[in-house]
């Protein structure tokens, strides 16, 4: 069950549900879990500071019950050329925020997945 959020200080404007669509299946890919438990914010048009500069930045949280740290790194590189390719921000603009989740505290349908 991946959950990713992004935060942008590029505004995708009427492109959002492509993006939103395209982000969730290259998590899918990425981490060889099924599209149907991926979830995916889009927060653009954010006021945001990088390296000081109000230059395109990205800052991604990535969530997911059982995310192995080895496979990290390819998921970073995947995601850094999805924003590169979608919104033109470079990977060295790019935060990723990964956090491995316990099953027993994270829930869906009125239950958690422990």
């Amino acid at each position: 069950m991946p959950f990713v959020r992004v935060e942008t200080n590029v505004d995708v404007g009427n492109k959002s549900d492509e993006f939103v669509a395209k982000l969730s299946k290259v998590v899918s890919e990425a981490t060889g879990k099924s599209e149907s438990y991926v979830m995916v914010i889009l927060d653009d048009g954010q006021k945001m500071s990088f390296a000081a500069t109000l230059e395109p930045a990205v800052l991604v949280t990535f969530k997911s019950i059982d995310l192995q740290e080895d496979r990290c790194p390819a998921i970073a590189e995947r995601l850094c050329v999805f924003f590169a390719r979608e919104l033109r921000v470079h990977g060295k603009r790019v935060y990723l925020d990964f956090a491995d989740l316990k099953r027993t505290m994270f829930g869906w349908d009125g239950r958690t997945f422990g």
